[in-house]
């Protein structure tokens, strides 16, 4: 509710813009893919379809081709918007592919087509990015601005990974989370807030969810504007009293934050600095920067999964700009960690020479790694080349040196090759099928890692879920998300879809080359109004022979009927009580908070209380994530610890999710040699600065898909689920002078 108040404050407190009302919105008869024409590979992004006149239509369907370069048609409601005598459709889909066309369809109740536009995707002007790569959205009017953040933003990361999308047209927004799901972060700046109030509602609700399930939001607010912040008690979601124009009349603190800056911001007899002041905040929220009086510049709160900072000063002023300091000031507000750009260079080519060594297993992100234990089947077994050398060469024995001897030898009728041959070569191609039979199971097997993760502040979490499925024989299937969990919790707005393998190697979605197969296409159907607030199902999806499908599963889960802790935090460390809220036993029980983690000593029962400063054993997290030990038994190394290194062949599930969930705690790209760009959000290392704990428990399943309609619990070779709960801390209170 903290950041619902704060995005509602900087909407209401920020003056007219005119983004986006200059152009008037997108051609009639064109296509607009992503935001201002930059989509990533493998993600959900929006699809804007502009059409002249009035056209009523029930559906629209875009076909284009998934990451195994098969054709697919997503289907949903067609909700459109008319203005100026044309009509604008928003749809959502996925790119497998950089070629390849995108053929959009709006389709009337009599299921006629009743528009279609195609688009060649290398010729359509459209940007589509790695999978991995990072996309940073930013409204305002300010080219400056713009360049000043790609150069601090270019600062923390490869040039070639930086994508800062300016919007122009805020109309073209996605009205869904889906949609927003490939961004990583959001940058609003007061020049353009006011336009954005005039969106839907359900845009707004759409970056509010966005927000929950991991997205990252920076805000900047304009304290020129207080009366219509004080209007509203909306404002009162960040603080229980309404906003004030305060000046800001002394720069000291700010050339503290910023650091080693000669030069002074605010001289003498100069005007200060105005910024937006509340006499209190609600608890939860971080200030890291405030002035002489400790009223906040510079917010940061956790929302749900997700991250929102809050600037309560106007970063587009002359004075500031016009300061040395600047360029320091926003990396510092923009940047995480807070690092120079020296240091992070250095970490970047660290993060190179290790990822060098992991090239060659043909992924860089640790999704690709995920994907070989999910691929590794018990039942099916592989043939030793060995083997198969043999009998090829006691095939060719059979059918030339010993079908000669026995028919001139023995039966002494060489015209009888014309029955023996045919024997023998039935005999080995029985062999043959024999052994293929034993050494694949017969019917569907499925494996499964996923994380859920509850929030104790909202009414829903969320599920994902990575599934290979293997098929011993060519069919195709309906796969839907069941509605029901092991967790004795039920599942809503379950999405299945394809999953891609980032990079440029064979079957990657970075791939340029086509492998010229002609593919059978499937379709992914909305079961409703949109593909986020109902579910979305694979109709008809092709499984060929002997053969696996990469699929991934995101739902919403309700909350377990009671999420209670009494957590609390003295000297850096943490202490008080964790429940076990799930009907069913919790195993390698952690809590992480800031630097540590505490190690439950046991098995979580249901409904079970732990006690952290009795009940459990206290580490570090470099310690537990690292497999950190002791370095060796010499004077020298007495007391040294080492990590050991990131082993690119492990097939662990656990290992591999530990570093998914904590992955910047790990060490990220430094440690790991891979990237973590493909799904982002899971990775809650940013929480355990927020002032959160994160209870992470290991139980036997959870989710499950159906096929066809049914269950298939007893397909499931293998099933790995971590459960993930945040937890609030209480702060110890300080008392002022």
């Amino acid at each position: 509710m903290v950041v619902v108040g704060m995005v509602l404050v900087l909407l209401l407190a920020v003056p007219v813009s005119s983004v986006g009302a200059a152009d008037g919105g997108p051609d009639p008869g064109t296509i607009n893919i992503g935001f201002a024409g930059t989509a990533k590979l493998g993600h959900w992004v929006p699809v804007t379809i502009a059409t002249p006149g009035d056209i009523e239509a029930q559906q629209l369907e875009m076909a284009v081709i998934d990451g195994d370069e098969s054709p697919v048609v997503y289907t949903q409601a067609a909700n459109g918007r008319s203005a100026d005598g044309q009509t604008t459709w928003q749809g959502i889909c996925r790119f497998g592919r950089r070629y390849g066309d995108l053929t959009a369809t709006l389709v009337n109740e009599e299921s006629q087509p009743v528009f279609t536009q195609t688009v060649d995707l290398a010729t359509s002007g459209a940007k589509l990015v790695s999978s991995t790569d990072h996309l940073t959205l930013l409204i305002s009017d300010s080219q400056a601005l713009e360049n000043l953040l790609r150069s601090t933003l270019g600062a923390n990361t490869r040039e070639s990974d930086l994508h800062l999308v300016r919007i122009a047209d805020v109309g073209l927004l996605p009205t869904t989370e889906t949609g927003w799901q490939s961004v990583n972060r959001l940058i609003i700046s007061s020049s353009s807030a006011k336009a954005l109030a005039a969106l839907p509602v359900s845009t707004w609700e759409a970056i509010q969810q966005w927000i929950g399930g991991g997205g990252s939001l920076v805000l900047i607010a304009d304290p020129e504007n207080l009366p219509l912040l004080n209007q509203t008690p909306l404002a009162k979601l960040f603080s229980p009293t309404l906003g004030r124009r305060k000046i800001l009349d002394t720069s000291q603190v700010l050339e503290r934050y910023v650091g080693g800056n000669r030069r002074r911001l605010i001289n003498r007899n100069e005007s200060g600095i105005p910024f937006v002041q509340w006499a209190e905040i609600k608890p939860g929220v971080s200030v890291l920067l405030a002035d002489e009086d400790g009223s906040p510049l510079v917010v940061q709160a956790a929302e749900g999964f997700g991250q929102i900072k809050m600037v309560t000063f106007d970063l587009e002023l002359e004075v500031l700009k016009n300061w040395p300091g600047y360029g320091k000031l926003l990396e510092k507000i923009f940047l995480s960690d807070g690092g120079n750009a020296e240091a992070r260079s250095s970490q970047r080519k660290e993060s190179l020479r290790a990822g060098s060594a992991v090239t060659h297993y043909g992924y860089n992100d640790i999704i690709g790694q995920l994907r070989v234990p999910l691929d590794d089947f018990s039942s099916v077994r592989f043939l030793d080349f060995t083997l198969i050398a043999v009998l090829i060469a006691l095939y060719i024995t059979c059918i030339s040196l010993g079908d000669y001897f026995l028919l001139k030898r023995v039966l002494k009728k060489m015209e009888l090759t014309w029955i023996t041959f045919p024997l023998l070569a039935l005999l080995f191609c029985g062999i043959a099928w024999g052994i293929a039979t034993a050494t694949r199971p017969a019917r569907l097997q499925i494996n499964q890692m996923e994380i859920i993760d509850f929030d104790t502040n909202a009414t829903y979490s969320r599920g994902t879920a990575w599934v290979n499925i293997y098929s011993p024989f060519g069919q195709k299937v309906n796969v839907s998300v069941a509605p029901t969990t092991a967790l004795g919790l039920d599942v809503t707005h379950g999405n299945v879809t394809w999953q891609g393998l980032p990079g440029d190697g064979l079957g990657g979605l970075e791939t340029e080359t086509t492998t010229g197969f002609k593919r059978t296409g499937y379709r992914q159907v909305s079961s409703g109004n949109g593909l986020v607030d109902d579910s979305l199902q694979i109709q008809q999806l092709p499984l060929q022979v002997s053969s696996t499908r990469s699929l991934v599963s995101r739902f919403k889960i309700s909350n377990p009927p009671e999420i209670s802790s009494q957590l609390k935090v003295q000297r850096d460390r943490l202490s008080g009580t964790v429940k076990n809220p799930f009907e069913v036993t919790l195993f390698n029980g952690r809590v992480f908070f800031g630097n540590y983690v505490y190690l439950l000593q046991k098995p979580l029962p249901p409904g079970g209380v732990v006690y952290l400063d009795t009940d459990s054993n206290e580490k570090t997290i470099r310690t537990v994530l690292n497999r950190r030990s002791s370095k060796g038994s010499s004077d020298r190394e007495i007391g040294k610890t080492q990590s050991r290194p990131w082993d690119p062949r492990d097939k662990s599930l656990t290992r591999i999710a530990d570093v998914m969930m904590f992955y910047q705690a790990a060490g990220g790209e430094n440690y790991t040699g891979l990237t973590h760009g493909y799904f982002p959000q899971i990775d809650h290392s940013h929480l355990l600065k927020l002032n959160r704990a994160v209870l992470v428990g290991q139980v036997e399943s959870a989710s499950s898909l159906q096929i066809d309609g049914k269950d298939v619990k007893e397909l499931y070779d293998s099933s790995v689920t971590m459960v993930r709960v945040v937890l609030p801390v209480e702060k110890p209170v300080k008392n002022r002078k």
